[in-house]
């Protein structure tokens, strides 16, 4: 513009994109400057329809729940809580956001490749500028790692302080029960003292360390102004020139610092690539879990085949297929001693099993054993393969859904669950708080299909509608399942019921239950073992009695608090884990 538009030198008509017309020359450069913006633009919302790091954040979450999912024990144990949180909701997003960052890198060493060869063209004496700039930050970036040392990392503080704050909010009466609320204020107080130090040293090395990035601009202009201005006051390079190069320079630097910075952000996503690299290549108990399947399944054709070819005047023959142990072994760690092994044990379908033993014998291991969430070392346990199995460990445990939500967990859908039998099964292990709630809730629903609202069946228990709008009944109860504040007011009673509920209602043909007596008294533990006599005896708790040949028989395992308990004396078997001879042994039938 400056040299040919309006400049109005001599033999410069013909560089004129319309010739002898500087007038419309310059409206064709004004629209054009219009245009670049506006193209960027829709370059930008196209990027953001595309939304490649969602989509890739996406799938890394998807498939890091589904690898933890599929983790072998050994590999679970190697995992916390907070570390596959983190690797979820940080270590995925950043990972993802690496590949904005390395597409932003290509568009930037694009510009740069443009801006260079338009300044090369121009003033090919400003060569030496395209090759010290780059040349200087690989020079500061050497010097910084070998001169300035970064503070250490100020992750361990902000974890302890977060660790902190949830034993404040967890654990508040043990902490106040033993007077120890100044103690968690001192540490709190010298973790956040820490974690200031660190930040603001932090934030000193970040400032030094890109000191020479913001300085390369005005260094390489003033240099070139320096330079180069003999040369514009005797004429030798034009004004317009000189003026587009130092435009150029100060782009140049720029989008040279944005590279800096962005070769800065792709190598920090190789720390997290690193730790889910680790993440994805550690163990699943995939392939182990197949091969027991297919013995199971070998097992259960064997016996199938040996008891068709006999006569026998029974409904389902399958039914007769025992639930046995062969050879059954299992070791704690590898190279070390075996907790049991050369286990030959069996029992018929619709049988009640009690294993005793003393603390340590390896009832726990043995029950998991048998709900299938551990593997045995040698052997197999063969529980027939077209039988559902559940294990229902002692500690209570409940989701942050809606109470109907938590007991039909077990069940394909809702609507795989009957709402009365629900019902009926919550009545009949004499809850407290959970009728009300569920009769709340299961109304919201029937209000729902009666609307016919688009997710018929589902309950809706976390929006937030009013009283009138949900069909609910006002009170605290209405509120407390709108923001799941029921599950904190539930007694412990309430929560281990409401645990041994949903596997009554799952009614799966194989219960496996770890200590379910441990949390009640002995009134509330003979209604459970009522429960559990009528879940077998009936072939499912409140179902129909006259339909009761139509089901498969239900068989229950249940290891006992104590090797003395008299709560063995309902079972149809006893199993006693010894820590001499053969260590599990059936006892006899009762």
């Amino acid at each position: 513009m400056v040299n040919v538009i309006f400049g109005g030198k001599k033999n410069s008509a013909d560089q004129l994109l319309v010739k002898n017309n500087p007038e419309a020359t310059a409206r064709i450069l004004g629209v054009a400057i219009l245009l670049l913006p506006l193209i960027l633009h829709l370059w930008k919302v196209v990027k953001l329809q595309i939304d490649l790091p969602g989509h890739c954040k996406a799938i890394l979450q998807q498939n890091i729940i589904r690898k933890y999912l599929n983790y072998s024990e050994e590999s679970r144990r190697l995992m916390t809580a907070p570390e596959l949180l983190a690797s979820v909701t940080q270590e995925s997003e950043k990972l993802a956001g690496g590949i904005s960052e390395f597409l932003g890198l290509v568009e930037t060493f694009g510009k740069l490749a443009m801006l260079n060869t338009f300044a090369i063209t121009s003033d090919p004496d400003s060569i030496w500028t395209v090759l010290t700039m780059p040349t200087i930050l690989l020079l500061w970036s050497v010097f910084r790692d070998l001169c300035l040392s970064s503070p250490p990392p100020s992750e361990d503080d902000e974890e302890r302080i977060n660790t902190l704050v949830s034993e404040s909010f967890d654990r508040y009466r043990l902490i106040n029960a033993y007077a120890q609320r100044p103690l968690l204020n001192e540490e709190l107080h010298q973790c956040t003292e820490r974690f200031r130090g660190k930040e603001a040293r932090l934030e000193i090395f970040r400032i030094n360390s890109e000191f020479m990035s913001a300085w390369l601009g005005p260094l390489f202009i003033g240099t070139y102004i320096a330079l180069t201005a003999p040369q514009v006051l005797s004429e030798e390079l034009p004004l317009g020139t000189f003026l587009a190069t130092i435009s150029v320079f100060d782009r140049v630097s720029s989008n040279f610092n944005d590279g800096y910075n962005q070769v800065k952000k792709v190598a920090k996503c190789f720390k997290p690539l690193a730790a889910i690299s680790v993440f994805f290549n550690r163990q699943t108990g995939l392939l182990a879990r197949k091969r027991l399947d297919e013995k199971r399944a070998a097992a259960t054709d064997e016996a199938r085949t040996e008891i068709m070819n006999q006569e026998l005047d029974v409904g389902y023959r399958t039914d007769l297929i025992p639930i046995s142990l062969a050879d059954c072994g299992y070791q704690l760690t590898y190279g070390s001693g075996w907790l049991f092994r050369n286990m030959n044990l069996s029992v018929k379908q619709g049988s009640i099993v009690a294993v005793t033993g003393l603390a340590g014998s390896g009832k726990k291991t043995l029950m998991k054993l048998l709900g299938c969430e551990m593997l045995p070392t040698e052997g197999l346990i063969c529980i027939p393969s077209h039988l559902r199995v559940v294990l229902v460990q002692h500690e209570p445990s409940y989701l942050v859904r809606s109470p109907f939500e938590n007991l039909t967990f077990g069940c394909q859908g809702t609507d795989a669950a009957n709402s009365e039998r629900v019902r009926q099964i919550v009545r009949r292990l004499k809850m407290k708080m959970i009728p009300g709630l569920l009769d709340e809730e299961l109304q919201a629903m029937e209000y729902q299909q009666n609307e016919d609202e688009p997710d018929v069946g589902q309950c809706d228990c976390f929006a937030d509608t009013d009283d009138e709008e949900t069909g609910s009944a006002e009170g605290d109860n209405g509120s407390m399942l709108n923001d799941n504040r029921w599950i904190h007011h539930i007694s412990f009673t309430e929560a281990a019921k409401l645990h041994l509920a949903r596997a009554f209602i799952m009614n799966a043909e194989v219960m496996v239950l770890e200590k379910p007596m441990m949390n009640f008294d002995d009134a509330e533990s003979k209604l459970m073992m009522e429960c559990i006599k009528e879940h077998i005896w009936n072939r499912g708790l409140c179902l129909p009695p006259e339909s009761k040949h139509l089901r498969r028989p239900r068989t229950c395992f249940y290891s006992a608090e104590r090797a003395d308990t008299r709560d063995d004396m309902v079972a149809d078997y006893k199993w006693e884990l010894r820590p001499e001879g053969i260590f599990a042994t059936q006892v006899a039938k009762c």
